[in-house]
C-alpha cells in the first residue's frame, strides 16, 4: 500500500516538475536576450568628419592684353619719292615685320619687305616684288631696375638673304649691333650702333659696296594711355668697295642722316595704329647713289617716305 502511494506521489511530483520546467522554458523564450538597447537611450556613434579637401585651381595665366606680348605683327605701307643717279620716281613699299619674345633673354625679329615702282628704263614688271628677307636674334645681356626705370643692354646679330627682284640686293649681308635703353617714368631713351658686313653680289650688273654703319638715338614719350610718340635720329655710312678688279663698284663713301617721327595710337588692347615719316637731313649726292647699290632696305636711302600701318600684339 505504501509502495502504491509512493509510486502515485512520484508520478504526481514528476508531472508537477515537468510542468514547471516547461513553463520555465516558455518564459525564457519570451525574453529576447540579444544586445538591444531597450532600456537605455540609444547612443549615437559620433563619426569624425574627414577634413574638407579644397581644390585650388591653378593660377590663371595673365591674358595677352595685360601681360607680356609674345608675338608682335606689324604691317606698314609707305610711299617714297626717290632720287637716284639713273632716274627719279615713286616707289610703294610694304613691310611685314614680326617679333617673337620669349621668357628667356632673347628675342627674334623677322622682316619681309615688298616694293612696287619703276626704277629702270628696261623694267617691265611694276607690281609688288620681294626685297631682302631679314632675320635678327637679340640677346638681353643686361637688365636692371623696375619697369618704370629699367636700364637694359641688348646685342643683335643676324642675316639678310639675297634676292632676285629689281629691288633686292644680289648679295647676303650679315648684321651685328648693340643698343642700350633707359626708361625714366613716361620717357624712354635709346642709343644704338649697327654694323653690316656686306657680301659680294652674284650678278655683274650689281655694284659692289663696302660695309655699312649706322648710329642712332631715339626718344619715346608716353603722352597718354593711348598715345605713344617716338623720334629717331640716325646717321648712315655706306663704305666704298675694296674690290678694285670689279667694274661696277662704289668708289667713295656715302654718308647721310635721317630723322624719323612716329606715333602709335592704341585702338584696342592688341591693336595699334602706326603713323610715321622719314626725312633726310643730310643728303648724299645723287650721282653717287645708284639703284644698283641695292640699299633699298636702309631707311630713306633714296628719298623721304610717309607711311602708316597696324601693329598687332598677342
Amino acid at each position: 500500500m505504501k509502495a502504491l502511494n509512493f509510486n502515485k506521489n512520484l508520478i504526481i511530483y514528476t508531472i508537477f516538475f515537468s510542468l514547471l520546467i516547461l513553463l520555465s522554458n516558455i518564459a525564457h523564450a519570451l525574453v529576447d536576450y540579444t544586445d538591444t538597447e531597450e532600456f537605455s537611450a540609444p547612443s549615437r556613434k559620433v563619426q569624425k568628419s574627414a577634413p574638407r579637401i579644397t581644390k585650388r585651381s591653378a593660377p590663371r595665366r595673365r591674358s595677352s592684353s595685360g601681360g607680356k606680348k609674345y608675338f608682335e605683327f606689324a604691317s606698314v605701307f609707305s610711299n617714297a619719292k626717290y632720287v637716284a643717279a639713273e632716274r627719279e620716281g615713286k616707289v610703294d613699299r610694304v613691310d611685314l615685320n614680326m617679333r617673337i619674345n620669349t621668357d628667356y633673354k632673347f628675342f627674334v625679329d623677322l622682316s619681309y619687305p615688298m616694293y612696287s615702282g619703276k626704277i629702270s628704263d628696261d623694267q617691265t614688271d611694276t607690281s609688288f616684288q620681294a626685297g631682302n628677307p631679314k632675320m635678327l636674334i637679340g640677346l638681353n645681356w643686361f637688365q636692371f631696375g623696375s619697369s618704370a626705370d629699367a636700364l637694359a643692354i641688348d646685342f643683335l646679330g643676324g642675316v639678310s638673304f639675297k634676292g632676285k627682284s629689281e629691288f633686292a640686293a644680289k648679295r647676303t649681308d650679315k648684321h651685328v649691333g648693340i643698343s642700350t635703353s633707359k626708361r625714366i617714368q613716361q620717357v624712354g631713351l635709346t642709343l644704338g650702333y649697327n654694323y653690316t658686313f656686306t657680301g659680294s653680289p652674284d650678278e655683274v650688273d650689281a655694284s659692289d659696296i663696302g660695309n655699312i654703319q649706322s648710329l642712332y638715338a631715339e626718344i619715346g614719350v608716353i603722352v597718354s594711355s593711348d598715345i605713344l610718340f617716338m623720334l629717331r635720329a640716325e646717321n648712315f655710312t655706306i663704305g666704298a668697295s675694296d674690290d678694285d678688279g670689279r667694274a661696277m663698284r662704289l668708289e667713295n663713301d656715302i654718308k647721310y642722316s635721317v630723322i624719323k617721327p612716329q606715333m602709335k595710337l592704341r585702338m584696342s588692347q592688341a591693336v595699334d595704329l602706326v603713323m610715321e615719316a622719314s626725312f633726310r637731313m643730310r643728303r648724299p649726292k645723287n650721282e653717287e647713289l645708284s639703284t644698283s647699290l641695292g640699299v633699298w632696305d636702309l631707311n630713306s636711302a633714296y628719298g623721304n617716305t610717309l607711311g602708316a600701318g597696324l601693329n598687332i600684339s598677342i
